[in-house]
């Protein structure tokens, strides 16, 4: 019998179909395990792909879709890079004068953040906020050596990155950013990087919310599941 993948997002494969105003489509594969013999090869051979269109807002005027559609629709992308790092910065065009900046750090360290859909940033903009998705040192895309660069240097090189990536974005957007509202949120190691940074520059963030953070390295190497992780992002 065939069975039927569940539902995912498949940002990798429609990414260029996916903004921060444009969720990525929705699609299902579909595997005829029947007649694929227990054979990997015939098996990928015999899946198909059904997408599903994308979600589409009421325009009408008046309605809370509708105005969220013209807020995600006059949503404005641009860069902020430093010689060591990168980060987009997201904001609306429907919302006028000063914003607060909500910086957002991803996880692993060993990861990114992209310019891809994301129902929660699309609620902050809504909400009239702009947006900083950092990728400091360590982050994928932009090469090995970049990658390896942050290995034996957490908490330094990728704290740095961090201040000096929402400093210059405050600076190049004195009459968008309020850098007397400044928020910041993290998971993993992006709560460990929120924790290193409230802790270096208390009076730089309004708020924090700190995620399943890593906050006790020499912990880590007895009871986490990963103490390779820290050997190698601690230690090198």
């Amino acid at each position: 019998q065939a069975f039927v993948g569940t539902v995912r997002w498949v940002q990798e494969t429609v990414r260029k179909q996916s903004s921060v105003a444009q969720p990525p489509y929705c699609v299902a594969v579909l595997f005829d395990f029947a007649n694929s013999q227990n054979d990997t090869e015939k098996l990928l051979k015999t899946a198909q792909w059904f997408k599903f269109g994308t979600h589409q807002f009421d325009e009408s005027a008046g309605t809370i879709e509708g105005q969220i559609n013209k807020t995600l629709k006059n949503a404005v992308f641009s860069r902020v890079t430093t010689d060591t790092a990168e980060a987009y910065l997201h904001y609306s065009k429907d919302i006028g004068g000063k914003r607060g900046l909500i910086v957002l750090l991803h996880g692993g360290p060993h990861s990114i953040l992209t310019n891809g859909f994301l129902a929660g940033n699309a609620l902050f903009l809504v909400a009239g906020y702009a947006l900083l998705r950092i990728n400091y040192r360590g982050s994928l895309g932009y090469g090995q050596k970049y990658v390896e660069s942050l290995l034996g240097h957490i908490g330094q090189y990728d704290v740095d990155d961090c201040i000096e990536l929402v400093e210059k974005c405050c600076k190049m957007n004195p009459d968008l950013i309020d850098d007397k509202n400044l928020f910041i949120s993290g998971g993993s190691h992006g709560g460990f990087l929120v924790g290193s940074l409230i802790a270096k520059v208390p009076k730089m963030f309004k708020a924090a919310i700190v995620r399943n953070p890593v906050l006790n390295l020499t912990d880590m190497i007895n009871k986490s599941d990963i103490p390779a992780w820290t050997m190698a992002e601690v230690l090198n």
